[in-house]
């Protein structure tokens, strides 16, 4: 044992080393026959006991095609769930590898995976049977419900034979499918939990998803140790996992180290004492986030990992919480018994004793190769006498102790004005800094193509300013990151790691400008207001809010707030237009042209010009969320954006009740623009419903109408309808006077009740029930917000449907709101209305993040795309 506040963990012999070399079924078989009656498996929806989980395996292998040769898996269809954990055993049995395709995940990416292998059959859930079919290449479909088509056979299966692969989380450029074999797959579970002591009673938490490696582990250590497997999924969040552990008894779980951040900033004060062990690895570990781990998990021990999904557990050490640094990163730790790691130089040689140089693994029981890929398997993989040999690709720093510490990857060096940069040195420095819980740096390139550096902390009480100057004292000028947020938290994979890609988005929409501070006293007041926008304190008058993230709600805020301060009317809309304060700035001191006036529904983006086909587009709700939509026009460049804001939400005037009356308007107002011409229409939400009507108008009046954009939207939502219960809640003797003088701010009755409240759930049902019903909005933008879009919802409910005659471009979000979509069909059932085509693309984010940063750049190439093929 070593002394020190790191500590090996137990070397986690195993009684019979010839338990290993099993496949996974016998020795899943084996822990059945122990333990029948124990609970093998649990999610949200069901338990299983051990003796039923066999049963629903046995049925599922039986159903299986005969013959499936395990070079080419079955692709097992499913969430995170118990399901999924049944096929993976029924494949297991029936001699087959299976491959895991996430059910919520973009179906493109889905299609991506399934094309790249030759799948010898697809087991999917019966409301998916169409998308299994488009992913099974012409192979056999099963249902997890299907009945068996023929007794299960016992099968003599060779242990060295594939039986799962999995994805690499993608670190390292594209993910790989890695294939494994039963006797390491059994290997790793039995390691894990010889060196957990994982028995009766136990709880061992499934978090990750099931893709990878490490989201299968949890589950195959608890099936072979007796112990129970929880299968908690995140897709939709971390806030309940420490409550949902509490509840469930967990013992055990494992979280990557940017889920420990999000648990963070997520779980609040909640606490679980039952679990005695956490697990974590898959990035660097701060010592912040472990302190996160111990606060959560007070009676835990806390065992960092190193891993990778073609090793599996390969270095690892316990953490002493009470030893713990100030700040800064947790080493690696040392080797595991049962491998050996060695540090190669560029020369190939082994580096002895201190030193750094790439991690070389050496074992029996590494992954078989990359499926489909034998040119990149003979790269990375070799044979080592009796053993495998495989090149990780990873840096590695071994002190005087064998102590290993990362640092860095060798594919991962980038060149910065001639300058070989490491971004992995950077993050430690970022991490140093004294309120820094995790850091994150990646290259991107600007515009006109210069490759530069962006920096992202999850910090608190830390400025930007202050974590350049950190960079910039211990580091040379070339490594300090020309673009540095704050943010809440860093964007994550679905394995859990720092999301990059995601982060390099970011970075080239945000990539500011040279800092420039107010010239004058009106553009510190505004630099103020649009500070306290976007949350930062370091804006210069250069800085576009619209960029950095600003929504529709903080804009009215901020042209309230200029409104009083300034003593002049400051619209909302004007902000869209000028969204930097030296614009803003310029604009107020401008006298007003004649006739402009706030009347009109269209606002033109100043900074948005060009020639092309000019687009008219609406937000969601029919008009709210200005912000994003406008984000969206900065980024489809080449042409004239105008937005469309519906009568009553900015401006005065009675509101527009129904959909051909929104659309409507919208139409005239274009028409009185005179802009020659055919024209583009956008809409985002259920503002697409009111941009096909618009479109409709459009063309009944003689004008071409060459493309319509629908994002995240179907004809009409289901939740849209009007029900009995608001339909009630609407009173009849609700005046348009009585509304008015609500929106003044003379509080009548039910005004107070209603409008001033908001807290309780009956009054926020009043508050909608009687905007939809009054002509006028109330006032605050968060009111006016959620009112305005109850008056949608009802003109959506009573607006039936027509024919429209052109080509419809459907853009959907990965995970849609289910409210929303439902279970419908990948068009949203677009094709019963419209005559033409409709193409469907699909965008990695969520219905409110879709033109939201970093996703609205991929949202707004789409629809450039589109217009490219139309203007052709």
């Amino acid at each position: 044992m070593n002394s020190g506040p790191w500590l090996l963990p137990p070397a986690a012999d195993l009684d019979d080393p010839d338990r290993a070399e099993r496949t996974l079924d016998v020795a899943f078989r084996e822990a059945v026959r122990s333990w029948p009656g124990r609970t093998a498996v649990v999610d949200r929806q069901q338990s299983l006991t051990y003796a039923e989980l066999d049963d629903r395996a046995e049925a599922l292998a039986a159903a299986l095609p005969e013959g499936l040769d395990p070079w080419r898996p079955v692709g097992v269809l499913a969430g995170h769930d118990v399901r999924a954990v049944v096929a993976m055993l029924a494949v297991a049995r029936a001699g087959g590898a299976y491959l895991v395709l996430d059910a919520k995940a973009p179906v493109a990416h889905l299609e991506r995976v399934s094309s790249r292998h030759r799948l010898s059959a697809v087991i999917g859930d019966t409301g998916q049977s169409v998308l299994a079919e488009r992913l099974s290449g012409g192979a056999p479909v099963v249902s997890f419900d299907a009945p068996a088509g023929r007794a299960a056979l016992d099968r003599a299966v060779d242990p060295g034979a594939p039986v799962a692969v999995s994805s690499t989380s993608g670190t390292s450029g594209r993910p790989k499918a890695v294939v494994h074999a039963h006797r390491s797959v059994v290997h790793n579970a039995l390691r894990v939990s010889r060196a957990l002591e994982v028995g009766d009673g136990d709880v061992l938490a499934a978090t990750l998803p099931f893709p990878f490696v490490a989201g299968a582990t949890p589950v195959f250590t608890a099936l072979l140790s007796g112990a129970t497997a929880l299968v908690h999924d995140l897709s939709s969040g971390v806030d309940d996992l420490v409550a949902t552990l509490d509840e469930r008894r967990g013992s055990v779980v494992f979280l990557t180290a940017g889920l420990l951040t999000a648990l963070g900033s997520r779980a609040g004060s909640r606490t679980c004492d039952t679990v005695r062990w956490v697990l974590t690895g898959g990035d660097r570990l701060t010592v912040d986030q472990v302190r996160t781990a111990h606060r959560m998990f007070p009676e835990a021990r806390l065992l960092h990992r190193y891993n990778t999904s073609e090793t599996n557990w390969t270095a690892g050490l316990e953490i002493d919480v009470a030893v713990l640094p100030g700040t800064g990163t947790v080493p690696i730790g040392w080797p595991v018994p049962w491998l050996a790691l060695d540090l190669v130089g560029p020369d190939g040689a082994v580096a002895v004793g201190e030193g750094e140089g790439e991690a070389e693994v050496r074992g029996d029981h590494l992954a078989l190769g990359y499926l489909d890929d034998a040119e990149l398997t003979d790269t990375r993989f070799s044979a080592a006498g009796a053993e495998q040999r495989y090149r990780t690709l990873d840096r590695m720093r071994r002190g005087p102790d064998g102590m290993l510490e990362f640092a860095g990857r060798a594919d991962a060096t980038v060149k910065i004005h001639d300058v070989l940069v490491d971004p992995v040195r950077i993050e430690a420095v970022l991490e140093t800094v004294e309120g820094v819980e995790a850091a994150a740096v990646v290259p991107f390139d600007t515009e006109s193509g210069e490759r530069r550096l962006a920096a992202f902390a999850v910090a608190d009480g830390v400025r930007a300013v202050d974590l350049r100057g950190a960079v910039a004292a211990a580091l040379p000028a070339a490594m300090v990151p020309a673009v540095v947020e704050i943010v809440d938290e860093l964007p994550l994979t679905p394995m859990g790691k720092v999301d990059a890609d995601a982060l390099a988005t970011r970075a080239v929409a945000a990539g500011r400008p040279e800092f420039a501070p107010a010239r004058d006293d009106l553009e510190a007041v505004i630099l103020a207001e649009f500070g306290m926008v976007v949350g930062r304190d370091d804006l210069g008058r250069d800085d576009d809010i619209l960029a950095l993230g600003a929504d529709s709600l903080g804009l009215e805020e901020a042209a309230s707030a200029l409104s009083a301060r300034l003593g002049r009317d400051v619209p909302a809309a004007t902000l869209l237009r000028h969204s930097t304060a030296a614009r803003l700035a310029e604009s107020l001191r401008a006298p007003a042209r004649p006739g402009s006036s706030r009347d009109s529904r269209l606002i033109r983006l100043s900074s948005v010009d060009g020639t092309g086909v000019p687009l008219l587009l609406f937000g969601g709700g029919g008009g709210t969320r200005l912000a994003g939509i406008a984000r969206l026009a900065r980024h489809v460049a080449g042409r004239p954006c105008f937005l469309v804001v519906p009568r009553g939400y900015q401006y005065r005037g009675r509101i527009d009740r129904s959909v051909t009356g929104i659309a409507g308007s919208a139409v005239s107002d274009w028409l009185a623009e005179g802009t020659p011409g055919p024209v583009a229409l956008v809409g985002m939400s259920s503002g697409g419903n009111i941009a096909v009507e618009a479109a409709r108008q459009l063309r009944a009046a003689g004008v071409e109408v060459p493309l319509v954009v629908v994002l995240d939207s179907p004809p009409r939502s289901p939740q849209l309808r009007l029900s009995r219960s608001l339909r009630a809640a609407i009173p009849r003797h609700v005046r348009v006077g009585e509304a008015e003088r609500a929106r003044r701010g003379q509080r009548t009755g039910w005004a107070r009740r209603a409008f001033w409240s908001g807290r309780v759930v009956g009054e926020r049902v009043a508050i909608r029930a009687r905007a939809a019903s009054a002509r006028w909005l109330p006032v605050g933008s968060e009111r006016r917000d959620a009112a305005f879009q109850s008056v949608v919802a009802v003109a959506l409910a009573r607006y039936r449907e027509k024919p429209f005659e052109g080509d419809l471009l459907l853009i959907c979000a990965a995970v849609s709101d289910p409210r929303n979509l439902g279970s419908a069909p990948p068009d949203l059932r677009w094709g019963d209305f419209v005559r033409g085509s409709v193409q469907i693309r699909t965008v990695p984010s969520t219905h409110e993040t879709l033109v939201d940063e970093p996703y609205v750049a991929e949202t707004a190439r789409l629809v450039r795309e589109a217009l490219n093929r139309v203007s052709a």
